[in-house]
């Protein structure tokens, strides 16, 4: 983005920018004006062509463009794909309610927030959006509906809004500006995970917003289990952040609950959260949980939905259920992803043949035994790490990994198969370490690739890893079900930080260690010259991605698997160290 977007200033922003062209103050106002319009630069009429070929040449206008729009047959809502300057998409929503029309649009290309129920996560975060890009989604809507225009807005799309806080902030403010398009800051919702000190400091902003919480859980044991920032924040701090947002805002915070089948949906899940939230001025909005593909749950039914709604009103906590539009586009809530462009999601279609593997390993230079397992079953591909002493850790890798090759062996390639051969794997496991004493303690990490004609689906447990190497850019898929991975998407600590933490070894999931299991299963086109990395954290823990990159761009992949392992016990190799490369063929 080479050129300044001229969109995402203020009034007295623009006319600095702009202080060498001596523009008079008149022509900036009308700048400002045609450019929160929406028009681009030929569209400004009642300004002189040389100016604008001026402007066109040095400063950008709309960042952003109409790529699609998918209309729902059930209601009329739109789901829109965005194009960026520098190649990304982003998605967003147009719903028609009586009172007018509303926008949810997206605060960043992807997420690194990690909940287990929606797809802006499934492949990360990319970057940021800017002020100029959040606005260019509003004008790209307005057009669509020249006849009226946006009323309200939701900031509910990909991305987590206070994790982009400052370019947010700027949005709120220039949205509402009176000479812009003076949406009013309480037609408008911010939807946060939880992360406290942002909120806090956004209580202080002056921008009286509706503020939306993703609770989704009665308690911090379940939180956890579906929202990582969970980890790094306690439900109670959540809370008392929000209750200093309606102390200083004057404002009713909104709960947003998502159902989850027996996970959260129950009576006394209800009687719990009314409990916590007794005393505050808030509303309860119940979400029957969206379907995504590529991930494992499964929404409450009806009946638990209405039993759930009534325990909360028989406690008085107000609550309604959310209007759900635009289901069978994938535009209702927890179902906006990042598509398209830099991210490394191809939008052509390719068709494949094959993939050719090329795997090492090694115990590495501190460790007595190798306890990694690396499995390939075409067009299965498979690593492990085991823990839980020499033995336990060789035999909880070796089992979780043959049995979910196993468990696929005759199974088409899909996410929903992909997950039940985690969940057989996970019960192989944890029988076995319950049957033989020895063996107590035992569990696994486990990353797996399944191909089909089209698509990969990627599955992954605990810290293991699977990375995408594509147009000379290392694209990590997978995200560390770990403690440090953890806190670090929700902000708390930074990348340097977190490679010297001393929980950084610490992970949240494993196969074998707990009954329950929730593996996170993503699906990503194939195409040509792709090269897919899977492997233990005794290469990641040693090597920066940076390095891994280098090798990936100098080697062919045969020799890349020996350069990998090399790297690592150069750097110490205090752990087992494997890699699996697998290169897409056309």
């Amino acid at each position: 983005m080479d050129k300044l977007e001229l969109l995402g200033l203020f009034p007295q922003e623009l006319g600095e920018a702009l202080a060498d062209m001596k523009l008079p103050a008149y022509r900036v106002k009308q700048l400002f004006s045609w450019l929160h319009r929406g028009a681009r630069f030929e569209e400004m009429t009642n300004i002189s062509k040389p100016l604008r070929e001026t402007l066109a040449q040095n400063y950008a206008d709309q960042p952003v463009s109409l790529l699609e729009q998918r209309v729902s047959k059930l209601d009329g809502t739109r789901k829109l794909l965005y194009a960026l300057r520098d190649g990304n998409c982003v998605e967003g929503v147009l719903m028609h309610y009586h009172h007018g029309y509303t926008l949810c649009l997206s605060t960043q290309v992807g997420c690194r927030m990690g909940c287990a129920f929606c797809a802006s996560t499934l492949n990360g975060c990319v970057r940021s959006l800017s002020a100029a890009e959040m606005l260019g989604q509003v004008h790209c809507a307005n057009r669509l509906i020249a006849d009226d225009h946006i009323s309200n807005i939701v900031l509910m799309g990909s991305g987590e809004p206070l994790d982009n806080y400052d370019n947010v902030t700027r949005f709120l403010r220039l949205v509402s500006h009176p000479d812009g398009l003076n949406i009013g800051l309480r037609h408008i919702s911010l939807s946060t995970c939880g992360l406290v000190p942002q909120m806090k400091r956004f209580a202080r902003e002056g921008l009286p917003v509706t503020l939306s919480l993703s609770l989704h859980a009665p308690n911090d044991t379940i939180r956890r289990q579906l929202m990582p920032v969970a980890n790094a924040f306690a439900m109670e701090d959540v809370l008392d952040a929000c209750r200093y947002y309606i102390e200083q805002t004057g404002r009713r915070v909104i709960f947003e609950y998502a159902l989850v089948d027996q996970l959260n949906s129950r009576p006394e899940h209800a009687a719990e959260l009314a409990q916590r939230l007794r005393g505050m001025q808030c509303h309860v909005n119940v979400i029957p949980l969206n379907s995504v593909e590529e991930k494992a749950l499964r929404g409450a039914d009806e009946a638990a939905i209405e039993r759930f709604m009534q325990e909360l009103e028989r406690r008085h906590i107000s609550v309604t259920r959310r209007r759900e539009m635009g289901d069978d586009i994938d535009g209702a809530c927890g179902q906006l992803r990042r598509s398209g462009g830099a991210a490394g999601i191809s939008i052509l279609l390719w068709r494949i043949t094959a993939m050719k593997a090329y795997m090492k390993t090694h115990r590495g230079l501190v460790r007595e035994q190798n306890e990694d397992t690396i499995c390939v079953a075409e067009p299965l591909y498979v690593l492990a790490d085991g823990m839980g002493g020499h033995q336990a850790g060789e035999v909880a890798s070796a089992l979780a990994a043959r049995t979910l090759c196993e468990t696929l062996r005759d199974m088409q390639p899909s996410a929903d198969a992909l997950t039940r051969g985690y969940l057989a794997a996970n019960s192989a496991v944890f029988a076995r370490q319950k049957e033989d004493e020895t063996l107590s303690g035992m569990g696994t990490t486990m990353t797996a690739l399944w191909e089909d004609q089209e698509y990969v689906f990627v599955g992954q447990i605990g810290d293991s890893r699977a990375y995408l190497y594509r147009d000379g850019k290392l694209h990590q898929i997978t995200e560390d079900q770990s403690m440090v991975g953890e806190m670090l998407r929700a902000g708390a600590i930074t990348e340097e930080q977190a490679r010297s933490h001393p929980y950084r070894n610490v992970i949240t999931q494993a196969v074998g260690t707990e009954e329950r299991l929730s593996p996170v299963v993503t699906r990503i086109l194939k195409t040509p010259g792709d090269i897919w990395l899977l492997c233990s954290d005794g290469l990641t823990d040693m090597a920066r991605d940076e390095e891994i990159a280098a090798v990936l761009a100098d080697c062919q992949p045969a020799a890349a698997a020996e350069e990998l392992v090399h790297l690592a016990l150069q750097h110490g190799g205090t752990d087992n160290v494997s890699v699996l490369l697998l290169e897409v063929k056309a």
